[in-house]
């Protein structure tokens, strides 16, 4: 089902997965689509699991999502479950920062 929206996207380059767990969106998903992608997971324990589910991914990072550091622009940005437990102004700024990291406008 994914795969009928691939054609809104501006490219299939570079993807990031926020609040990935161990990268099951990713592995599934994410990977049939995207040539490059990041996963971005708060839980160590999960980030561990998913160097081993997913080792193609180019980079890790490990840290909840209202302090994690754009270092790339991005074509898709794959939102989980995370949101409902950031704050009303975490929601917010998080939505704002995806918002200008992605590839366009």
């Amino acid at each position: 089902m994914f795969k009928e929206f691939v054609t809104y996207l501006p490219s299939t380059g570079r993807a990031l997965d926020a609040g990935a767990g161990i990268g099951r969106v990713t592995k599934t998903i994410l990977s049939e689509v995207f040539s490059s992608i990041d996963l971005n997971e708060q839980s160590k324990v999960q980030i561990d699991q998913a160097k081993k589910y997913v080792p193609f991914v180019e980079n890790f990072y490990n840290c909840g999502f209202q302090d994690f550091k754009f270092e790339h622009k991005y074509d898709c940005i794959w939102l989980e479950w995370f949101l409902m437990y950031l704050t009303d102004n975490d929601l917010i700024d998080s939505l704002m920062r995806c918002k200008n990291n992605l590839t366009v406008d």
